[in-house]
């Protein structure tokens, strides 16, 4: 009870700061929010996130859009869910990929605190079990036996909660972040198995940007491309639509969350590869809001050519039929210095931006 109570006093707090926005009445944004969430089943983040919480807006640009709730159902039609896990558990997508020779980054080992299993070449000696069920021995495969740069995640996590990036320290006992900071071994097994939140981890290689991508945002962290497939009955893969996910904050991940982390997506030709324009949230909260050129770097998107755009795209397709039966995935596909891999697929993929507003028409036409 109580936790509802705080989700309806922080809604009420957004719709008197949308109405003063938008320059109407409280009760108005208020029914709106209200009446799309009734009869559309758009969560209020997303009314307030694509500014459908603006009265005034008619009711053919909100039929446009596609809440999230009803996205879902969408793809449920063509993804038999009993085989989401193939995407949804990464330690299943990481081996399922390598085992269809599906390019990804390599997966060295599988962590949970009472058994996992790490890559045999890694291994300390000859006939010993790469099973591990103990924290000291995961202390000295941390300490010696991962590659000296590399990513922990939680299998079965999104929006890149859990995510740590290290790199290990040339005295074997200190992990070190992007940012600098240090944690002893110990400190990260303790991360990972004090998360309530989760219990099974991957580690696998970190994965660089191709240096174009990383002169347009001026990061390190990596960034990736949302491709979205779909394969019709006759088995002929077809891209929806894609877009960069563009670092244009402080954070480990690329991950848009709802505007919320600062970073923008960018709309993607798929014929040339380039960009188009960019979006993120708007200052206001309110919407979303056009930006022509990087805030960071001031490199212009339109016209920005993907390295091996071509490519990327081959990787999708052969990923989709790989994949089958699920039909409609979205690939996070990151693009480095010697090629495409695939870094996640999604079952449950986010309609981005503009591309929202055509979801329904996109899937019917595979019926």
């Amino acid at each position: 009870m109580a936790t509802n109570l705080t989700k309806i006093s922080k809604v009420v707090r957004t719709c008197r700061a949308a109405a003063e926005h938008y320059g109407v009445s409280f009760p108005a944004v208020f029914a709106r929010v209200v009446r799309l969430r009734i009869r559309e089943r758009f969560r209020p983040k997303e009314t307030f996130l694509w500014g459908l919480a603006d009265p005034r807006l008619p009711q053919k640009e909100i039929d446009r859009y596609v809440s999230r709730s009803r996205l879902y159902q969408l793809q449920a039609v063509h993804n038999p869910m009993s085989l989401s896990y193939l995407t949804e558990d990464k330690a299943v997508f990481y081996s399922y990929c390598t085992g269809s020779g599906i390019t990804v980054p390599r997966l060295h080992a599988v962590y949970h605190p009472q058994g996992g299993w790490i890559d045999r070449a890694a291994v300390p000696s000859p006939g010993s079990s790469n099973v591990i069920s103990d924290r000291e021995a995961w202390a000295d495969y941390l300490r010696s036996g991962t590659p000296e740069s590399f990513v922990i995640k939680p299998s079965k996590g999104v929006y890149a909660r859990g995510l740590m990036v290290l790199t290990r320290s040339s005295e074997g006992d200190e992990l070190i972040s992007p940012s600098g900071r240090r944690r002893t071994v110990d400190e990260v097994l303790d991360a990972m198995s004090g998360d309530s939140r989760y219990d099974t981890y991957v580690i696998q290689d970190r994965l660089e940007n191709h240096t174009e991508l990383q002169r347009l945002s001026d990061s390190k962290a990596l960034q990736t491309v949302r491709v979205v497939t779909m394969v019709d009955t006759n088995r002929r893969p077809r891209i929806l639509f894609a877009c960069a996910k563009v670092i244009n904050s402080d954070h480990l991940s690329d991950n848009f969350d709802y505007g919320t982390s600062g970073n923008l997506l960018a709309d993607i030709d798929l014929d040339s590869g380039e960009l188009r324009r960019a979006t993120g949230k708007h200052s206001s909260d309110f919407g979303l809001q056009t930006f022509e050129r990087h805030p960071k770097t001031d490199i212009p998107f339109e016209g920005f050519k993907l390295p091996y755009w071509q490519e990327t795209c081959a990787l999708a397709t052969e990923a989709a039929i790989k994949f089958l039966p699920l039909r409609t995935i979205g690939w996070d596909i990151a693009i480095t210095q010697e090629g495409p891999s695939v870094v996640e697929g999604n079952v449950w993929w986010d309609a981005l931006h503009n591309a929202h507003q055509l979801m329904p028409e996109y899937l019917a036409t595979f019926d």
